[in-house]
């Protein structure tokens, strides 16, 4: 009788983690495929929030517009920054972002001045701070910078946000790439 309800415990204990191993392997191929649909690419969210937010950030903006000053580059003259001349204005090509992530795009050197020098400014370092930019954050927000900077309305947003000598109508809203960018070519 004994030997009978041992074994009985044995057999259950045998098909409980048999149960838990079916269960943990459907775990780890559901976590494989939400990996697999993760793009590497695409920076997270306090990243998106942080660049969406230096619009509305008149201590960057200023910081910004003095370190374009500095660097010789004035509101007609950032038009030379462009590289991306051509593109839908209503979407940012999920292409663009895809090369300004490669290896090989290429861009005006004194972008890397301008990307440099905002690093360096106090206004970054508090949007660093509040946003807790790990290493990973800083080359993604530094890679968005250069996105805005390249695409051909750069101008058009510099003339109304960092040197205001456009004015913005009252419902006008902050530049956002990343909604096109992110949220419309990319499912999770």
């Amino acid at each position: 009788m004994l030997i009978t309800i041992i074994g009985f415990a044995f057999l259950i204990i045998l098909i409980y983690f048999f149960i838990s191993e079916i269960n943990s392997s459907k775990k780890n191929t559901s976590q494989n495929n939400t990996h697999s649909n993760f793009d590497p690419l695409r920076p997270q969210n306090k990243v998106i929030n942080a660049i969406r937010s230096i619009w509305s950030n008149e201590f960057f903006l200023s910081d910004f517009k003095n370190i374009l000053i500095e660097l010789s580059i004035d509101e007609k003259s950032i038009n030379n920054l462009t590289v991306f001349k051509y593109r839908n204005v209503d979407s940012i090509e999920y292409k663009h972002w895809k090369l300004v992530n490669s290896e090989d795009f290429i861009y005006p050197d004194i972008i890397d001045e301008i990307i440099n020098k905002i690093l360096q400014s106090s206004s970054f370092c508090k949007i660093k701070n509040d946003f807790e930019f790990l290493d990973e954050d800083l080359k993604h927000f530094c890679k968005l910078l250069v996105m805005y900077i390249t695409l051909s309305d750069f101008f058009k947003i510099s003339q109304k946000w960092i040197f205001k000598n456009i004015d913005k109508t009252t419902y006008e809203v902050e530049p956002d790439i990343c909604r096109s960018l992110f949220e419309n070519n990319i499912s999770y």
